[in-house]
């Protein structure tokens, strides 16, 4: 009988790297520098959207993101 290769560290680990990815996508799209005015709604909507998906992990690397997704967002449009 083998061990079980999926150990809740090893899932701890994939969900961080997947959030470390969601975040660079939307650090990205905030960053651009062709976003206009026009486009704050949408990249509003964009952090919304990472926060209803990584909302029920309650961990601190998600406060972080998140704090800087918003900070970003507001020097993005200043």
């Amino acid at each position: 009988m083998g061990s079980n290769p999926t150990t809740s560290t090893n899932f701890k680990l994939t969900n961080t790297n997947t959030m470390k990815a969601d975040y660079d996508y939307v650090i990205k799209a905030i960053r651009n520098k062709g976003n206009k005015i026009i486009h704050y709604p949408a990249l509003k909507k964009l952090i919304s959207l990472f926060m209803l998906k990584w909302d029920s992990t309650k961990s601190k690397r998600y406060g972080v993101y998140l704090h800087s997704l918003n900070i970003n967002l507001k020097r993005s449009f200043r």
